[in-house]
């Protein structure tokens, strides 16, 4: 939206500077030659102004918009990797209709930092619950690894709830004038990166005991991580939408590059190879038979009065004479 106001705004400046100099050669030309120093000191005063708010603006749509971004995630050394069907069937139908819900509503000003909280000291209970489950098992790999999926989410909860409230509960007149609290957007950033990565990770380590030992603690973890994630999306992406008259100037400032944001990582998982496999099979078809690997005949050039001959066997005793 902004985007197109500061387009339709420079597009019209430039109309204006163009009609000012039509009309100055018209005006000058019709001028006593004592009243020209003047008019000529009047139209270099406000010429460069109108060149002014020209650059910013068409600066301001360009920084804003992030410039020429094609919308595809780059990963750089990885590729993505299908992960087995059966993971599909971890979330529930409630959990999926919650998740999607979440991503459409708007966030309620007051309450994000301690639902934050609230979703993190749930997931951290539920975790730990299978952790000693599964330890009790014998399973000590998979009970220490959500032990630190736990803990880890345990971490960050206190910062990233104070984030939430400050981005969300940040004055509108301060985001008009110069822009939301970059710094704070891109924390939020970096707690959606550690959230996407519990998700996988959380998903792997169900993965490894298959279908039949995943537990409904599991299915409601991944359930409350992917609504956390949402809520962080949506946040993120109303921050960075936001109109704001100097905002292109804080961003350029501190240096904040948003990258485009994965929608759904349920079904896709980075991995770490780094080319597509290939469905041929190694060693056929790679090389083409040549004519020089083929055994001479004997067969003699034209115009040569030379024949080649064969080489013998080794071992073999019989003696080929060549011709004369």
């Amino acid at each position: 939206m902004f985007v197109q106001a500061a387009r339709s705004n420079y597009g019209l400046l430039s109309l204006l500077i163009l009609l000012n100099l039509v009309t100055f050669s018209l005006y000058n030309s019709y001028m006593p030659k004592n009243l020209k120093k003047k008019t000529y000191t009047l139209y270099s005063l406000h010429l460069p102004i109108l060149i002014a708010i020209f650059a910013v603006i068409a600066g301001g749509a360009y920084l804003i918009s992030g410039g020429p971004v094609d919308g595809t995630p780059q990963v750089q050394g990885t590729k993505t990797q299908k992960i087995t069907r059966s993971l599909k069937n971890l979330l529930s139908k409630k959990g999926e209709e919650s998740a999607s819900s979440s991503m459409k509503a708007t966030v309620s000003v007051g309450n994000t930092g301690d639902e934050h909280i609230k979703i993190v000291k749930q997931v951290s209970k539920e975790l730990k619950t299978v952790a000693d489950t599964e330890k009790g098992k014998g399973n000590e790999e998979v009970s220490d690894e959500l032990t630190t999926i736990a803990e880890e989410q345990e971490a960050t909860a206190e910062e990233t709830a104070e984030v939430l409230e400050e981005v969300v509960n940040e004055p509108k007149w301060k985001t008009v004038l110069v822009g939301p609290d970059y710094k704070n957007l891109g924390q939020l950033r970096s707690t959606l990166s550690h959230n996407t990565n519990a998700i996988r990770k959380l998903i792997r380590t169900t993965e490894s005991l298959g279908v039949g030992g995943t537990s409904p603690a599991l299915q409601t973890s991944l359930t409350l991580l992917n609504e956390q994630r949402a809520t962080l999306i949506s946040v993120i992406k109303a921050g960075e939408s936001q109109f704001s008259i100097l905002g292109w100037v804080s961003k350029l400032l501190s240096g904040y590059t948003p990258a485009p944001i994965e929608d759904d990582v349920g079904d896709e998982t980075e991995g770490t190879d780094s080319s597509a496999p290939s469905d041929e099979l190694e060693g056929i078809g790679e090389t083409e038979p040549s004519s020089s690997d083929t055994t001479e005949t004997g067969t003699t050039e034209p115009g040569s009065g030379e024949t080649e001959t064969p080489e013998s066997n080794p071992g073999s005793g019989i003696e080929i004479p060549s011709a004369v």
